[in-house]
């Protein structure tokens, strides 16, 4: 039996995401419970389309088997698509508030040279200000477009 797999990635916000979800040969939903017992379209995030063809056999055959009994044999064919949000006035903000975070903190935590809390520390004793950081991004941003 044919298991056709989507693999979409999604590219927004300086994200990349990668859904993967299966459907049978005649392009329907293969659907699955969850352990609440909730309905969901069987597939996974993944971290590529690589990863997408080792994990979606490997951790689905076993509920293929049971939801197809009889099937001796899954062939999987995968089929990528790529999808990109448009460029708005929203995304390039969100791209923003996400440079924030991984300067505040996902870039701090296994950095030497500034760890995780040292600029809310800088801030508080005053060897730094908010507004000298902004002035700073300010002059850099408008450096790198000339």
């Amino acid at each position: 039996m044919k298991i056709k797999v989507i693999v979409t990635e999604f590219l927004a916000h300086q994200q990349i995401d990668v859904d993967a979800r299966c459907y049978t040969e005649k392009n329907e939903p293969i659907m699955d419970t969850d352990t609440g017992g909730n309905p969901y379209h069987m597939g996974q995030v993944c971290s590529s389309l690589g990863w997408a063809k080792i994990d979606i056999p490997s951790r689905n055959i076993k509920k293929l088997q049971e939801l197809f009994p009889g099937v001796q044999e899954f062939e999987f064919e995968f089929e990528y698509v790529k999808y990109m949000a448009p460029v708005n006035k929203q995304v390039i903000l969100g791209i923003i508030e996400d440079l924030v975070s991984e300067f505040l903190y996902y870039n701090r935590k296994e950095c030497e040279t500034l760890p995780a809390g040292e600029i809310e520390n800088a801030l508080k004793t005053g060897e730094i200000t908010v507004d000298e950081m902004v002035d700073k991004f300010r002059s850099s941003l408008e450096e790198k477009l000339k």
